[in-house]
């Protein structure tokens, strides 16, 4: 077993893990290709709150890959985390990361545990829930610049990995999750880069225009070039779905 952790107080919660996972404790707060549980525990004296995600199990490929080549899902995450909170990018802290290696010493399973971040995500623009959508678009927008303009590329830009808040004055503030497959540059995203990033954000294409427009105005550049360019992106991505999907069925 490998486990990263910055506190060694947690290095008893991570070691249990695979088993607590097996014995059904916890939290299930999310339970489809991964599992997030939630758990409550005393730290140096205090309770506290700690989201863990268990990765799906790995096929045979990533098992050698994860194994002799890259890190593993749980490693990037804690990782880019650090990385990310470096770099002024709020995300939930990163606890630690558990690797398990069956009995010829390939990858099996891996764990992620973070802080709890308790802020709605960005989907409140999809479902029509947001109180204040060209508020939120606008600031949204804005923020997607700032994490471009860092040289990051979230490796998922749903609107349910982003997580927001509004203060008292109207003013939005955000975080990410789900970093694990995220891309860190080191200059600022080129215009193709950035746009690039930008088309999983929403298969709601009304929605979709709104976010591009708002972006590209930001910018300064050609709205409908930009719009262009991400829905171009977004046919391909969903034509490609649907083959795999009509190739699945075919099996």
């Amino acid at each position: 077993m490998k486990i990263l952790c910055s506190n060694p107080a947690l290095r008893p919660f991570l070691e249990r893990l695979p088993e607590t996972f097996a014995a059904g404790e916890g939290e299930i707060i999310y339970d489809k290709r991964n599992q997030v549980r939630r758990f409550t525990v005393t730290l140096d004296g205090r309770s506290q709150t700690i989201i863990v995600k268990r990765f799906k199990r790995p096929n045979t490929l990533q098992r050698l890959s994860y194994s002799t080549l890259w890190r593993n899902k749980a490693e990037k995450a804690y990782l880019y985390a650090e990385r990310l909170l470096q770099m002024g990018i709020d995300t939930p802290r990163p606890l630690g990361a558990v690797t398990l290696r069956n009995g010829i010493g390939l990858v099996s399973q891996y764990f992620f545990a973070s802080s709890e971040d308790t802020a709605p995500s960005c989907l409140c623009l999809r479902d029509g829930t947001s109180d204040d959508p060209d508020g939120l678009i606008g600031a949204l927008a804005e923020y997607l610049i700032t994490l471009h303009e860092k040289g990051f590329l979230h490796g998922d830009t749903n609107l349910s990995n982003f997580l927001y808040r509004r203060s008292d004055d109207g003013r939005y503030t955000f975080s990410v999750i789900d970093i694990n497959r995220s891309t860190f540059l080191g200059r600022p995203a080129t215009r193709s880069e950035a746009l690039a990033n930008l088309f999983r954000l929403t298969h709601v294409r009304p929605l979709l225009e709104r976010l591009i427009g708002q972006y590209a105005r930001q910018r300064g550049w050609d709205e409908r070039e930009a719009l262009a360019n991400v829905t171009h992106a977004l046919d391909r991505f969903e034509r490609r779905k649907a083959f795999f999907r009509w190739m699945k069925g075919k099996g």
